[in-house]
């Protein structure tokens, strides 16, 4: 009988928000896959990380869907391989959604693993220890494509991915964006917010208003998370 031969396989992982976070056992399993996928890492950056995969590709620079085409070239039966991201791969992020449905379509084994996520640290440098009574929203740029997000100015909301606004094909998500800030009043704060992290060593924020949030545009990295507070304070 001829031997089975297994489905590829992708394992998902990220070094969190500096390359110095990565676990022990994220490192093992990427010396372990027969090709590592670098998002977040371009060439010479922690070469303890890259330079110790059998065989890699740096594809941080190419758009969404040239990347997902890239891996899945590689997925012939009986691989292992993996992704290399940032932050946490398990929240809001883009790249483990796509993946996820690509795989699902065909019937490949996804594994996700947990890092250092920005939420934290984004708590901790907008002293985010008291909240509306309605807690707070997280939403991804991207979601602004679809009907049903919406901004309620009695609830703080912190908007992942912001530097999705930018992009060409994300205009009618920047036109609700932009929209849905006419229901707060015009001198509310809306923040562009980094944590400390590879893409911003200093971390930090910057302050604009819901009037004049456009000007916020040019400011917007990958490093770049919105917070809006919310207009009604918690007691």
């Amino acid at each position: 009988m001829p031997r089975k031969v297994n489905p590829a396989k992708i394992f998902v992982c990220s070094f969190g928000l500096l390359p110095g976070q990565i676990s022990l056992d994220t490192l093992a399993r990427l010396r372990e896959a027969d090709k590592v996928f670098f998002i977040a890492l371009e060439k010479g950056l922690a070469p303890f990380i890259t330079e110790k995969c059998r065989d890699r590709e740096f594809i941080g620079a190419l758009p969404p869907g040239e990347q997902l085409r890239r891996i899945f070239a590689d997925a012939a039966p009986g691989k292992n391989l993996a992704v290399l991201t940032y932050g946490d791969p398990g929240f809001m992020c883009n790249t483990t959604a796509m993946l996820s449905g690509e795989c699902t379509r065909r019937r490949m084994r996804l594994e996700v693993a947990p890092a250092v996520s920005s939420f934290n640290a984004l708590c901790a440098l907008l002293e985010l220890n008291m909240l509306s009574p309605g807690g707070l929203y997280m939403v991804g740029a991207n979601s602004f494509t679809a009907g049903e997000v919406r901004l309620d100015p009695d609830v703080p909301a912190l908007v992942f991915q912001a530097d999705a606004l930018l992009r060409r094909d994300m205009s009618a998500a920047r036109k609700k964006f932009f929209s849905a800030l006419r229901r707060y009043p015009p001198d509310s704060p809306v923040i562009v917010a980094r944590a400390k992290s590879l893409f911003s060593p200093e971390g930090g924020r910057l302050v604009f208003t819901a009037s004049r949030a456009r000007e916020m545009l040019p400011h917007l990295d990958a490093a770049s998370t919105v917070y809006i507070p919310g207009v009604r304070k918690c007691c």
